[in-house]
């Protein structure tokens, strides 16, 4: 289902310079810098430990931790930009 935007009352012309865009911004580069250093850091703990781990496992945790990570930053910037 496909809606106008020239049909919608309150719709922002321009709905990527929106306030929750900022948000939305912020919090993939904050939860993707997260990724970056979680996944290197457990890329050296699994090489230097010699940990073995279910693939389905450690791909689930990491998509956990870029969810909540995502989830923290975004209130983070709602908070400060309110």
């Amino acid at each position: 289902l496909l809606v106008d935007r020239s049909t919608l009352a309150d719709a922002p012309a321009d709905p990527d310079a929106s306030v929750e865009a900022r948000w939305y911004e912020k919090a993939a580069v904050g939860a993707f810098h997260v990724l970056i250093a979680s996944l290197g850091l457990g890329a050296a703990v699994v090489t230097f430990l010699k940990v073995s781990i279910h693939p389905g496992l450690l791909l689930g945790a990491y998509f956990s931790l870029a969810a909540f990570a995502f989830a923290v930053i975004y209130q983070f910037a709602k908070r400060t930009d309110s």
